[in-house]
């Protein structure tokens, strides 16, 4: 009976050791389960992240490109004392053309410069304030010359160092081979807001 005993208490110590066994070996299972479950959430997370990291340098190189073409812009542009210095050399660039100015008339009003974004929507109201805003000054502006010397002052306007344009220019004869030419000559201004 001895023996019977030693070989129940064998039997209940290798039943509880094959519990303990199962109950370890499944542990060590669910762990392993945990740990592929977070590998592979992990390397998902590493993929958005290397799409995220891609997106955030094609936009750190959109925007360097903005700030640059922002910069080249507003190298472009007047302030308001070189308008002014541009507005009273007008007689002498147009008399190196062989051109007489008769007359340049403006209201002095500065007139907004509204963008539209690609998605169509308006700049207008998006400034903030303190922030640098595009202006235009449209400028009538009257001129006599001979053809020749009337196409090489637009010509001169045209290469002209900072942003302008020539609209709605109408040219009549007034004493051949000495024509009038009228146009809307628009400066464009950074307001620095001061």
């Amino acid at each position: 009976m001895d023996k019977l005993k030693i070989d129940e208490v064998r039997k209940g110590a290798l039943i509880v050791a094959a519990f303990v066994a199962f109950l370890v070996l499944k542990a060590i299972f669910q762990d392993y389960i945990s740990y592929r479950v977070n590998l592979v959430e992990l390397r998902i997370n590493q993929k958005k992240l290397a799409e995220l990291e891609g997106q955030h340098n094609a936009l750190t190189m959109r925007l360097d490109f903005f700030k640059t073409d922002k910069q080249n812009l507003e190298s472009k542009l007047f302030n308001k004392n070189g308008l002014a210095t541009f507005l009273q050399s007008m007689p002498d660039l147009a008399s190196r053309s062989g051109v007489k100015v008769l007359s340049m008339s403006s209201d002095n009003d500065f007139r907004s410069v509204n963008g539209t974004y690609p998605s169509g929507n308006s700049r207008m109201g998006m400034i903030d304030k303190g922030e640098p805003e595009l202006k235009s000054l449209p400028i009538r502006t009257v001129i006599q010359g001979p053809l020749v010397s009337v196409e090489n002052f637009l010509i001169d306007l045209e290469q002209y160092k900072q942003l302008i344009s020539v609209k709605n220019l109408e040219i009549s004869v007034k004493d051949y081979p000495v024509i009038e030419g009228e146009f809307t000559l628009t400066a464009f201004i950074i307001d620095e807001g001061t």
